[in-house]
């Protein structure tokens, strides 16, 4: 594909073009209409598409029975709140930019006490902590509003490729939805569901020895990622398909409030990052707010030490047990390259491998095949025709190149 053809990163149901679309009919949709409160975390003009009134250019991202649901709120303001907690992390620098992965080398946005880690780790420590601060804030307000549960979204957001594919037949989209509105508004316990996630094998797969190889197994999945099969969806007997599963993982039994032990302790908790759709129920509020207020009073650790606080997504599976949605209905474009279908395809591909080898969808036992429990091929999901054209990406180096 050349250059001018590839996607954009555009916020959630911009683009039919660029975006599969969210949209009230498929399961994505269907099930979102089932939540009492939806909080959006964005930033300036990205709030306005998710606002009653839209964006200037008219794009809007809620249709009419879920919009009044909707909570938005700005990172600018929630950030405004953290001041004396950022100042205190040593990152109150004039004209400091907060950073993101990816993006070209400047200035370091913080002081630091004592340098460590990768270049990209610490030029991105201040906007870890400021969205770290804001996710616990989201959860404080529902707190603060009694709200049995809610849904957390990023503004940048996209329905994922197999939200798209799952939704092709309008009375199945309907069945499932209905299925996972029922399962999550029912009583059986869950702290934290992730509609998300970005699935990393050098964490949940381990190779198998050669003697240990059988019918094609050449992988099992690592024990602190062992998925096991969630109750509450199990319990729904009108399932239509298998499809999507939801099992879930335990955090590490002794959760630290800082980054190095936990990055420490990776064989005591399963790394899965990705926050930008995620539920919280009120029974893991607790968790959450006292995060927040130990922060918020300034800790000797936090001492000109941005880059000793968690990213938010690598906190929230050390700390909480996680009910994951596999396939994962929502994705996250990347900003290291131009194409979000690119990246949908690549976070797609890394949830069927942890749902093989860790989830109930592979048997449970670990089998790196296409088959479930009991010998049963498992159908493979077509790709889209929208995954299809983002298949082969070149990048703007590479066109230019080769021109």
């Amino acid at each position: 594909l050349h250059a001018e053809r590839l996607a954009k990163n555009v916020p959630l149901s911009a683009s039919e073009l660029y975006n599969p679309a969210l949209t009230p009919s498929s399961v994505l949709g269907r099930f979102l209409e089932s939540w009492p409160s939806i909080f959006v975390l964005c930033y300036k003009e990205t709030c306005d598409a998710h606002r009653h009134s839209g964006a200037a250019d008219g794009r809007r991202v809620w249709w009419q029975s879920i919009q009044p649901r909707v909570v938005v709120f700005d990172g600018a303001e929630v950030d405004a709140r953290h001041t004396d907690a950022v100042r205190w992390a040593g990152c109150d620098l004039p004209d400091a930019p907060a950073g993101r992965s990816g993006a070209p080398p400047t200035r370091e946005p913080c002081t630091f006490a004592q340098p460590s880690g990768g270049a990209d780790w610490r030029r991105t420590s201040k906007h870890r902590l400021l969205a770290t601060l804001a996710h616990l804030a989201l959860v404080e307000e529902a707190e603060r509003r009694n709200l049995s549960r809610v849904l957390i979204l990023e503004a940048d957001a996209v329905p994922s490729l197999a939200n798209e594919e799952l939704s092709l037949e309008p009375s199945r989209a309907a069945a499932l939805g209905a299925r996972l509105s029922a399962a999550f508004a029912s009583r059986h316990p869950w702290s934290v569901l992730r509609l998300s996630g970005m699935f990393y094998s050098r964490e949940f797969a381990r190779p198998l020895s050669p003697q240990a190889r059988r019918g094609g197994r050449r992988r099992s999945c690592s024990p602190q990622c062992q998925c096991t099969p969630w109750a509450g969806l199990a319990a729904t007997e009108a399932a239509t398909s298998s499809y999507p599963l939801a099992c879930e993982v335990a955090p590490d039994p002794n959760p630290s409030d800082t980054v190095l032990p936990m990055l420490e302790r990776l064989g005591r908790w399963c790394d899965v990052r990705d926050t930008s759709a995620y539920a919280v129920h009120r029974r893991a509020y607790p968790a959450f707010t006292s995060y927040l207020r130990r922060l918020l009073v300034r800790p000797a650790w936090l001492r000109d030490a941005a880059n000793n606080a968690p990213p938010i997504d690598v906190w929230l599976p050390h700390a909480l047990p996680s009910v994951y949605l596999l396939p994962t209905l929502v994705s996250q474009p990347s900003f290291a390259n131009d194409s979000q279908g690119a990246t949908a395809l690549m976070r797609q591909t890394s949830a069927r491998q942890f749902m093989r080898l860790c989830s109930g969808g592979g048997g449970g036992s670990g089998v790196d095949a296409a088959t479930e429990g009991g010998g049963r091929q498992r159908r493979k999901m077509k790709l889209s025709a929208f995954a299809t054209r983002h298949i082969y990406l070149l990048s703007d180096r590479e066109v230019a190149a080769a021109a």
